[in-house]
């Protein structure tokens, strides 16, 4: 059986519909319609073709890598190779641990150093701005023969105020 035969032939069996299919799988319509058909041409590209076949294949609960061997037999590939787990990472061989903890010690160290040797000699009481020194100047003429701006404050008591009263005096 072809691969088109075997993808219809699951799909009809589960009951899947091509707009449910194409929610689910996030693949459009007339994409699966040409997996299903063969028409490989339709599809975007190569990758993306292989990529859709997996996926609709995997989806169908069908034998991924017996379609995929048919698919590049059609296509005149060579077989894919079969993927190594992707949580078998091999080792790297970049140093030992101990290097890594020496150095971020020296690092560590380096940065001690160095903020002691910049801060040397900063007390608290050296650390405070400098004031800018005034000098209290004479006043300078009055050509408009404007009254100078008192110094100190004008006090008022209470009893000095031309103000009426607002309380009524009961009489």
């Amino acid at each position: 059986m072809s691969i088109g035969e075997v993808l219809r032939n699951a799909r009809i069996k589960k009951g899947y519909s091509f707009e449910y299919l194409e929610e689910a799988t996030k693949i459009r319509a007339k994409y699966l319609e040409a997996l299903e058909k063969e028409n490989f041409a339709v599809l975007p590209g190569q990758v993306y073709a292989k990529a859709f076949l997996r996926t609709y294949a995997k989806f169908l609960e069908l034998d991924t890598e017996e379609i995929m061997n048919e698919f590049s037999q059609i296509n005149n590939e060579a077989p894919p190779e079969v993927e190594k787990d992707k949580h078998e990472a091999e080792p790297t061989d970049t140093g030992s641990k101990k290097w890594r903890y020496v150095a971020a010690g020296v690092a560590l160290i380096s940065l001690l150093a160095f903020n002691a040797l910049y801060n040397i000699g900063d007390r608290p009481e050296d650390n405070k701005p400098e004031l800018p020194k005034t000098v209290q100047q004479p006043p300078a003429e009055n050509p408009n023969n404007i009254p100078p701006i008192p110094t100190r404050p004008l006090t008022i008591h209470p009893r000095q105020t031309n103000r009426p009263s607002r309380l009524k005096e009961s009489g």
